[in-house]
C-alpha cells in the first residue's frame, strides 16, 4: 500500500459560494472553501488514492458527516457511531457528489473505490473533524463566545442572539448541536463573513469542555451555573465546577469570562480567576462582590407579572461612571433577566450602543418555552409542568414569589424530580428549603420523592401547611376545594408525572384562560 502526504501549502481561502436562500435580506454567507492541503496538514491526512496526485487541485465546499445530506463538492467524512457506521456510505457519498471521503486507516483496506475516487485516511475521523474544525475557526475573524453551564444554556445564547445581531452578523449553535461532533459541525459552517459566532458546550464529563474549548478558542465565555445535572456521573457539584471550569483551557489572557454572581459555585470560580482572564459579573443582588472584575451588572427594583419583566440595569466598570437604565421584557421569570445580562456585558466590552441593545431585548419572544402563565377562576397559575430539576424548581419559586409580591397567598405544587440517582434525596430537601425561603403559604406534594421535598420544608417551618399524596387525582381533588381567588400557583414536575393535568384542572376552562408564553 503506497501512502501519499501532500506537501503542498498555500493560504487559506476566504472564498464564499452563493445561495439562493436569504440572509438577513442578503445573500447567506456559506462555509469557505477549503483547499486539500489545508484539510491535510489540520487533520494529518494522508491521500490514499488516486496515486498521482490528480486530487491536489480540490477545494471542499462543505464538510459533511451524514451522508443523507451530500452536497455536490464537499467532503464527506466517515464517522463511526452507537448505530452507524460512517464507513459504509463512503462510497455512496462520492456517488452522490462529493469530491473526496475522509476515511480510517485500518478501515481503507475493507472499503472498495474506484480508482479515480479521492480517498483521505487518518487515525481517527473524530478526531480529524475536530482538528478541521480547530483549524478553520483559527482561520476566521469572527469572535467566539461560548455558553456553558448546568442550566438555561440555550436560552442565554438565544437572548445573545437578539441583542447582538443587530451589531454583528452572527451564526450560532444550531438545536443542541453542543457536543463533541456538534460543535466542530457548528464551527466548519461559519463563514468569514459573520463577525461572531455564538456556541453551546454541552459535557458529560470530565474533558470535554476543555476539549471543546481547545477547538473553539473563545474570545469570551459565559457560564450560567453549576446545578445538578450529571452529579451522579461526576460525584458532587464541586466537581461539575471544575469540569465548567475547563472553558479556560482554550482562551487567552485578554479573554473575558462572564460569570453568574448568584450562583455560590461560581463565586468560587471568580476568587480563583486573577490575570488568566479578564471578569465580569452579572447578578440579581446590590451588592458587586468580585473587585477584580472589569464589567459589573446588576439588575435592582425588579417587578414582574404575566408576559413582562421590569427592572433597572446597573452597570460598573472600572474608572467610568456608573450607568442606569430601565429595562422591560415581554417575559416571566427571572431567569430571564439571567440570561439577559451577560449579552449585555458582552456588548459592553465591545462597546456597542447599550440602549440599541436592549430595545432588541425588549422585542425578544421566547418561542420555545414551555411555561405557561395562565389566568382562569380568579387564579393565576404558573403551568411549569413539562420538567424539573432542582434549578429549575427553584427558579420558579423564586418567580412566583416577585409575582404574588405578598399581596397574594403563594401556593407550591410540587411532584418528583426523576434522574437524580444517589443525589435525589439532597436535591429535594433542598428544594423543600427554597419552598419556605421563597415564602410559600402553602405546598402539596406529589410523589415519594415530592413527599421529601413535604418534609425538608416542615423541618424549616413546622407550621408550613404540608400535604402529601400518591396519586395525581387526589391531589387535583383536595387542590380545587383549598385555592381562593387571588391565589398564585406553582405546578411543577418530571415529565412522567403529567402534573399538567393539575393546573388544566385549575382552569377548569382552558379555552377561557389567558394564556401567556414565558
Amino acid at each position: 500500500m503506497r501512502i501519499i502526504r501532500s506537501s503542498a501549502t498555500g493560504p487559506f481561502i476566504l472564498m464564499t459560494r452563493r445561495s439562493p436562500t436569504g440572509f438577513s435580506g442578503k445573500r447567506r454567507p456559506v462555509m469557505a472553501e477549503l483547499k486539500l492541503a489545508d484539510v491535510l496538514g489540520w487533520s494529518g491526512g494522508h491521500i490514499m488514492q488516486p496515486p498521482d496526485f490528480e486530487c491536489l487541485h480540490l477545494l471542499f465546499n462543505d464538510i459533511v458527516t451524514d451522508s443523507r445530506r451530500i452536497t455536490p463538492g464537499c467532503l464527506f467524512i466517515a464517522l463511526r457511531g452507537a448505530r452507524y457506521d460512517g464507513h459504509e456510505f463512503a462510497g455512496e457519498a462520492l456517488r452522490q457528489g462529493a469530491s473526496a471521503v475522509m476515511v480510517e486507516l485500518r478501515s481503507f483496506p475493507e472499503l472498495h473505490f474506484q480508482g479515480s475516487d479521492c480517498v483521505i485516511a487518518v487515525d481517527d475521523t473524530l478526531q480529524a473533524l475536530q482538528d478541521l474544525a480547530a483549524g478553520y475557526r483559527r482561520q476566521l475573524p469572527a469572535h467566539v463566545i461560548v455558553i456553558s453551564g448546568s442550566v438555561g444554556k440555550t436560552s442565554t445564547r438565544e437572548m445573545a442572539a437578539a441583542c447582538l445581531r443587530p451589531f454583528w452578523h452572527l451564526h450560532q449553535t444550531a438545536a443542541n448541536l453542543n457536543n463533541e461532533i456538534g460543535l466542530p459541525q457548528t464551527l466548519l459552517q461559519a463563514s468569514p463573513e459573520h463577525e461572531a459566532i455564538l456556541l453551546e458546550m454541552g459535557m458529560r464529563g470530565r474533558g470535554e469542555i476543555s476539549l471543546l474549548s481547545r477547538i473553539a478558542a473563545p474570545d469570551t465565555a459565559i457560564l450560567t451555573g453549576i446545578g445538578w445535572s450529571h452529579v451522579e456521573r461526576l460525584g458532587s457539584q464541586a466537581a461539575i465546577l471544575e469540569a465548567k471550569a475547563e472553558v479556560l483551557d482554550g482562551m487567552s489572557a485578554d479573554g473575558l469570562l462572564i460569570l453568574n454572581a448568584d450562583d455560590s459555585w461560581l463565586n468560587q470560580l471568580a476568587a480563583r480567576i486573577d490575570d488568566q482572564v479578564r471578569l465580569a459579573g452579572f447578578t440579581l443582588q446590590d451588592a458587586a462582590p468580585w473587585p477584580q472584575a472589569k464589567i459589573w451588572l446588576r439588575a435592582v427594583n425588579i417587578k414582574m407579572r404575566a408576559g413582562e419583566l421590569r427592572f433597572t440595569l446597573v452597570i460598573d466598570r472600572p474608572l467610568q461612571l456608573t450607568g442606569e437604565y430601565d429595562v422591560s421584557l415581554p417575559l416571566t421569570g427571572l431567569h430571564h433577566i439571567r440570561n439577559f445580562l451577560p449579552a449585555l456585558a458582552v456588548a459592553l466590552d465591545h462597546d456597542l450602543d447599550i440602549n440599541r441593545a436592549i430595545a432588541a431585548a425588549s422585542a425578544f419572544r421566547n418561542i420555545g418555552s414551555r411555561q405557561r402563565i395562565l389566568r382562569a377562576n380568579q387564579l393565576t397559575i404558573m403551568d411549569d409542568a413539562y420538567n424539573a430539576s432542582p434549578e429549575s424548581m427553584q427558579a420558579a419559586l423564586e418567580s412566583l414569589a416577585l409575582m404574588a409580591g405578598g399581596r397574594h397567598r403563594m401556593i407550591a405544587v410540587l411532584g418528583d424530580m426523576l434522574e437524580l440517582g444517589d443525589f435525589a434525596a439532597d436535591a429535594h430537601r433542598q428544594v423543600g428549603e427554597a419552598v419556605v425561603r421563597y415564602g410559600a403559604d402553602s405546598l402539596f406534594c406529589l410523589g415519594p420523592l415530592g413527599r421529601l421535598i413535604g418534609e425538608a420544608a416542615r423541618e424549616s417551618q413546622p407550621s408550613l401547611p404540608t400535604r402529601f399524596f400518591d396519586h395525581r387525582d387526589d391531589l387535583i381533588r383536595e387542590l380545587m376545594a383549598y385555592v381562593q381567588d387571588g391565589d398564585h400557583i406553582l405546578v411543577k414536575g418530571s415529565r412522567a408525572l403529567n402534573m399538567e393535568l393539575v393546573a388544566e384542572a385549575l382552569a377548569a376552562e382552558p379555552s377561557d384562560a389567558k394564556e401567556n408564553n414565558g
